[in-house]
């Protein structure tokens, strides 16, 4: 098994981009496009979805599975725009020229979508996060952890650091993590295994 850490991950990435010619905004398309064929064995048609995006990378993949899921999803952007850049910031526009609906966060009541949603996908925060999350992240990922809904992370469970030894008080509890590329560290080591074991008991103990 090819267990990475975050800047194993992002040296991958940059080898595949700039030594194979692969551009980042095509390995996002198929990150995401991996992802939404998964979710989508995953909740029947009837179900409400609803995708969280943040900046960076991360939240780029979710705009590519918030398009394949089109007619079926509320997207949500937790972050102002001046903070969406590079190929997440082009996926965001494919979207939206998709009549992709977009809903911010200080203009519509997230509480209610993350509490009435039979699916949430958790595509706020990648390999990249470091230390305590602040707000507007750790009031989405509180309400989330909370919430019934099966809950799909992106990559990793945001808030939870890829690496050993990086503290963490608070990560999102996922039904399903679907990783992109290669296992982060924190997946296989006692340190982390809190998480792990909140996912477990999560879906076990669900309310029918």
């Amino acid at each position: 098994m090819f267990i990475v850490t975050a800047k194993e991950m992002y040296d991958i990435d940059k080898y595949t981009m700039e030594k194979i010619g692969l551009p980042g905004h095509l390995l996002m398309e198929n990150a995401g496009r991996e992802i939404f064929r998964n979710v989508i064995s995953l909740v029947e048609q009837s179900e409400r979805i609803a995708v969280f995006v943040g900046a960076g990378n991360n939240g780029g993949d979710g705009f590519v599975i918030a398009r394949y899921l089109l007619e079926h999803v509320r997207v949500v952007q937790i972050v102002p725009d001046e903070k969406i850049g590079g190929d997440a910031l082009l996926h965001k526009e494919i979207y939206l020229n998709s009549n992709g609906e977009l809903l911010n966060l200080l203009e519509h009541d997230w509480k209610g979508i993350i509490k009435n949603s039979d699916v949430i996908i958790d595509s706020l925060l990648g390999i990249g996060t470091k230390g305590e999350l602040r707000e507007p992240y750790r009031g989405v990922v509180e309400l989330m952890s909370a919430t019934y809904a099966r809950i799909v992370s992106v990559a990793i469970p945001s808030g939870l650091p890829a690496d050993e030894a990086v503290p963490f008080s608070l990560a999102v509890k996922a039904d399903y993590m679907f990783v992109v590329g290669v296992l982060k560290i924190t997946a296989c080591l006692p340190g982390t295994a809190v998480c792990i074991i909140s996912m477990i008991f999560k879906q076990l103990f669900r309310k029918d």
